[in-house]
């Protein structure tokens, strides 16, 4: 029986919303386990947060889904949705890779 583990990636940025400094999105990769333990880690990218312009969402997403590409993670499903606040665009995906059995 195939055996996978899942992760998700969404998008967020650094900085203050009212600092004159520019925003740079950070990918938070979410890990998940079959004993509902979860672990986040942080990708920062070179990607500038602006709230108009869904093309910079979009590349600073695939530079994280790249990244755990090149580490075996295949694409499930992705969702993009505009952000309540008017700030940018929610951007969530769902990643898995097979778990490989190791021998005795």
């Amino acid at each position: 029986m195939e055996k996978w583990e899942y992760c998700s990636i969404a998008l967020g940025w650094s900085g203050s919303l009212v600092s004159k400094s520019k925003r740079k999105y950070i990918a938070y990769i979410t890990y998940y386990t079959p004993d509902g333990k979860r672990h986040l880690e942080e990708l920062p990218t070179d990607f500038e947060a602006m709230s108009d312009n869904i093309g910079i969402t979009i590349d600073a997403m695939g530079y994280a889904l790249a990244k755990l590409g090149q580490n075996g993670w295949e694409l499930v499903s992705v969702q993009h949705e505009t952000r309540s606040d008017g700030f940018g665009r929610e951007c969530e995906a769902v990643l898995k890779r097979q778990i490989v059995a190791t021998s005795p």
